[in-house]
């Protein structure tokens, strides 16, 4: 099996994941390690890694492309894409914030001589 025929098998794979005809995990690891195993056989050696990084790619297609916003709360062992991890961390707040403002939204930090500077230059007592 050359490096050719191996890519169109995983982009076959691919496509009957992303058809609805491949949907089930156990299968779909059968369907790799038959690929694999097959790959093997024909070369003396396992795919390039680039192949098996597809591959790897296939087997947690479920787990990347779930869009739950509240996967990491609803999963046991939760799986995230690159895109996933930075929306993620694009929605947390510094744990500092979270000492010092309330959820009424005062804050509620020490006040001092450069913080009552301020709040007198904003509301124009002086």
């Amino acid at each position: 099996m050359t490096n050719e025929e191996l890519s169109q098998e995983i982009n076959g794979l691919f496509d009957q994941a992303k058809g609805g005809r491949l949907t089930e995990r156990q299968a779909i690891f059968d369907a790799v390690e038959d690929v694999t195993e097959r790959y093997f056989a024909a070369n003396d050696e396992m795919p390039p890694a680039n192949f098996l990084d597809r591959l790897s790619t296939l087997c947690l297609r479920e787990e990347l492309t779930d869009m739950d916003s509240y996967k990491m709360a609803h999963n046991e062992y939760p799986v995230m894409s690159g895109r996933q991890q930075e929306r993620r961390q694009d929605e947390e707040i510094s744990h500092t914030w979270t000492e010092e403002i309330g959820q009424d939204g005062t804050d509620y930090r020490p006040k001092t001589r450069d913080t009552n500077r301020k709040m007198h230059e904003i509301s124009g007592d002086y």
